[in-house]
């Protein structure tokens, strides 16, 4: 030891790997000023003390406590008071409800208020085709109601045509043809097939999911994005030939082509080669709604993702901003 307190401080040769706060171990060996403990063959630690190692006093203190070869460490402990948080970057969605999930495994990618119950607009014509397809066999031609004769997004249907479940489906998914949704209808009757419609969402386990026409016009038609992320999976698993009809990547060859050849996609992602199927609608109720569902590659898989959003002014905008945020992080 110097008398003339002319010392150095030697560092270890190699660096010390395991630094522990001395509290975590030995808590019961506190000094006033200094917590220390002895590793790698002694060591001082310095911790929450106001040493000034400028200052005379503050470096006899060290002196003291030290022995020739012990490394000594000095650090400022406030650090530890770091208050920042790391955020990912959730894209902007202006939606009022909204859920992006994964179908097979539920993981949530995002959502917002996705258990209120909301009117749904046309995705209300989901569950018009699922009854449709389960109770009606697809080559029956229907006779098209003069009840039928509705406002609806392209009139295509006269009272008294004659045309093919399947040719009306492709204008329910497709056009949201609300003349088709009536016809389809008026097969069973429209109390008892809005009836098997309510049947089905039980069933499905959409417990906030009421339906009041088939068409989604009326505002009574409400649902929330859990009940209708359930649907999801069902149309996914039971019920894809719904879905590729509404992305046109059916195979007709059961069936033959649609007797309809200029039928326009109201879907958004329609020439998206992911997207596998969906529908979109809008009251003044409802504002904008969208559900799409796309098989994504996700690290070494294909997975099934659906995007619902509720109460948008843009549904388009809203989809994408998920879909894009999907594709960019997962």
């Amino acid at each position: 030891r110097n008398k003339e307190l002319k010392m150095s401080f030697e560092l270890p040769v190699k660096p010390i790997k395991d630094l522990r706060k001395v509290s975590d171990y030995n808590r019961e060996r506190q000094l006033e000023m200094f917590r220390f403990s002895c590793f790698n063959s002694a060591c001082v630690l310095m911790q929450n003390c106001n040493v000034n190692i400028n200052n005379s006093n503050s470096i006899r203190e060290v002196f003291d406590l030290a022995q020739q070869g012990m490394p000594v460490l000095v650090y400022d402990d406030g650090f530890g008071n770091d208050n920042f948080v790391y955020q990912p970057k959730i894209p902007l969605v202006l939606a009022k409800n909204y859920l992006a999930a994964d179908l097979k495994n539920n993981f949530v990618f995002m959502e917002k208020e996705s258990n209120e119950i909301v009117p749904i607009a046309s995705l209300t014509k989901l569950v018009t085709a699922v009854v449709a397809t389960e109770y009606i066999n697809l080559e029956k031609k229907l006779e098209v109601p003069k009840a039928a004769s509705v406002f609806t997004s392209k009139s295509r249907l006269k009272a008294g045509q004659e045309v093919s479940v399947f040719d009306l489906l492709h204008l329910l998914l497709l056009e949201s043809s609300n003349e088709a949704a009536i016809t389809l209808a008026s097969y069973l009757g429209p109390i008892r097939f809005v009836e098997l419609m309510n049947k089905k969402a039980v069933a499905l386990g959409m417990k906030n999911t009421k339906f009041i026409d088939p068409a989604g016009s009326g505002e009574g038609n409400i649902s929330s994005a859990e009940d209708l992320f359930a649907l999801s999976k069902y149309l996914y698993n039971n019920r894809s030939f719904i879905l590729r009809i509404s992305s046109e990547k059916i195979n007709n060859l059961a069936y033959g082509e649609s007797s309809f050849s200029d039928l326009e996609n109201f879907n958004v992602f329609k020439d998206d080669p992911d997207f596998l199927g969906g529908k979109v609608g809008e009251t003044k109720e409802a504002r904008q709604t969208i559900l799409s569902i796309f098989e994504l590659k996700i690290g070494l898989e294909i997975r099934p993702v659906v995007i619902i959003a509720l109460g948008s002014e843009d549904r388009a905008g809203d989809a994408a901003n998920i879909l894009n945020y999907v594709r960019s992080n997962y």
